[in-house]
């Protein structure tokens, strides 16, 4: 049967449709990380505006088992590293979400040579982690993941 929820959008688009600088930037973005169009972009940046938004929130709060909880998760992610505190979660951006996508990692383990052929193995189920073929793109590869992965 399944939930009956309404299930929602989780990116925003620009306020501001025809910015030439963020149109620009955008499209190094996408040349870099080999996206299929820039609503990854946005999704990405609900990501970080949702990582950034809870650090503050902790910040604020001053609760130490939650805070402790939010790190070890996002350390997990690999947005962050081992010896980094939740002032530096404010740092993560886009490019380090889109980092640690599937499409990204394979191609960083130089399994493909070029990013595009990375995103095509994937798509084509080349690509297992733990034994379980994967064939999301945007899949978020955690550290422990990335240590599994196979072709």
């Amino acid at each position: 049967m399944g939930l009956t929820r309404k299930s929602h959008k989780i990116y925003l688009r620009p306020t501001q449709k025809w910015d030439k600088a963020r149109i620009a930037e955008e499209k190094v973005i996408v040349k870099t990380f080999g996206l299929k169009n820039k609503k990854e972009i946005y999704v990405a940046q609900g990501i970080v505006k949702k990582i950034r938004d809870a650090a503050k929130r902790l910040i604020a709060q001053k609760n130490l088992d939650e805070e402790a909880k939010f790190l070890t998760k996002i350390k997990e992610k690999g947005y962050i590293s081992g010896t980094s505190t939740l002032g530096d979660v404010l740092d993560i951006n886009v490019e380090k979400v889109l980092s640690r996508r599937l499409q990204t990692v394979v191609f960083k383990h130089k399994i493909a040579k070029t990013i595009k052929q990375a995103r095509q193995s994937v798509t084509h189920r080349k690509i297992k982690i733990k034994d379980k073929v994967i064939d999301i793109p945007s899949y978020p590869v955690t550290l422990e993941e990335e240590k599994q992965m196979t072709v």
